[in-house]
Formats: C-alpha cells, sequence, structure tokens
C-alpha cells in the first residue's frame, strides 16, 4: 500500500498475467462504480473466467487505468511451490508473502498445504475432522 499511494485498486501479477482473485481497493465512489459496472458487465458471460475478465477490461479502460497498481505475485499472491497441473512455477510463497495462491488445486491437497504452511509459521489452525 505504502508503494501504491496513489491507486485506489492494486491487483496481483499472475502466472498467467493478471488476476482478481485477491486485490486491495480502497473504498472511494470511483471504486464501487468500478465495482458495480464490473457485477453489470454480461459480455464475457461465455469465457472461463467472466468476472475477470469484466474486471480487467473495466480497470484498465480510460476512465479507470490510472487508478490501477500491480504488485507482483510473490509479494502479494504469492503460489505454493505446485501449480495447475503441478508444473513449478517461478515465485513461491514465503513468510513475506501476503496471500498464498492455489488455484484449481484440488481441495484436499490445499487443505493439506495450508495446514503445513499454517504450522510452519507457529500458527495453531485445525480443519473439521481433526482429533
Amino acid at each position: 500500500i505504502e508503494r501504491q499511494q496513489d491507486k485506489e485498486i492494486i491487483f496481483a501479477r499472475d502466472i498467467n498475467g493478471s488476476n482478481n482473485g485477491v486485490f486491495l481497493i480502497k473504498n472511494t465512489p470511483k471504486m464501487k462504480e468500478l465495482l458495480q459496472k464490473c457485477y453489470s458487465d454480461r459480455r464475457f458471460f461465455h469465457t472461463n473466467f467472466p468476472e475477470q475478465n469484466a474486471m480487467f477490461a473495466i480497470a484498465l479502460s480510460d476512465e479507470y487505468k490510472d487508478l490501477v497498481g500491480w504488485e507482483e505475485a510473490m509479494f502479494f499472491n504469492a503460489y505454493y511451490p505446485v501449480y495447475k497441473d503441478y508444473k513449478s512455477v517461478e515465485r513461491y510463497f514465503d513468510k513475506d508473502s501476503f496471500i498464498l495462491h492455489m488455484p484449481r488445486l484440488p481441495e484436499k491437497f490445499r487443505i493439506e498445504k495450508f495446514l503445513l504452511v499454517l504450522r510452519k509459521l507457529g500458527i495453531f489452525c485445525f480443519v473439521k475432522g481433526d482429533k
């Protein structure tokens, strides 16, 4: 946030270019307007990521593009050392990461890895079914 003080919405760069699964947004009239436009946009319903496509089409339009900031995934939206079909990626989660992002991985795998990371960081956690 300190590096992006003049921005009203900050996205993470992603293995696919960009991702709207995790973003920071200021509570301003302009950003409320942007979110409402994204919610109402129907142009991308036929695509695999309709909400993401709508958000970036609107956020990167001339009206909003100067309000958009970007951060590298390793600091903002970092990956566990596997992605999608278990291919390695170059950016990994560590203690300085903001969010651990594990898209398209099986739920059981995600839970196992989240618990491993939390326990390594000394954070107590349990999940349904723990004894």
